[in-house]
């Protein structure tokens, strides 16, 4: 079925829901810093390393800071998606009172019969 430029017209948009939406981002930002605390805690000692403790230690430790960094990113994006989330509904909101200004001010200056 192909798509006319009527179809991409057809869309409503509850700003509501991207706050909504915005909100609930907001909330989970928190994860990433729940798990890089666990991540934390799972520190093995040196001793537990056994003869590969060099090399096998520098690998995991590597990794974990990769993983740290994956989560900071993390932290950072859910927060970013948050701020445009909020933003877009705001500009919704803004347009459509805009648009009922305008309809409003179109109906109360209209031409009169009398007139």
């Amino acid at each position: 079925m192909a798509s006319s430029e009527d179809d991409l017209l057809d869309v409503e948009v509850e700003p509501q829901q991207l706050t909504d939406y915005a909100g609930y981002l907001q909330d989970k930002q928190s994860f990433p810093a729940e798990v890089k605390q666990l991540v934390a805690q799972s520190d093995v000692r040196n001793e537990s390393w056994g003869l590969f403790r060099i090399s096998t230690k520098q690998n995991y430790v590597g990794l974990l800071n990769q993983l740290q960094d994956v989560l900071d990113d993390m932290k950072d994006g859910l927060g970013s998606a948050a701020v445009k989330f909020a933003a877009s509904a705001e500009e919704y909101r803004a347009s459509e009172a805009r648009g009922e200004k305008a309809f409003k001010d179109l109906i109360d200056n209209r031409p009169t019969l009398d007139q």
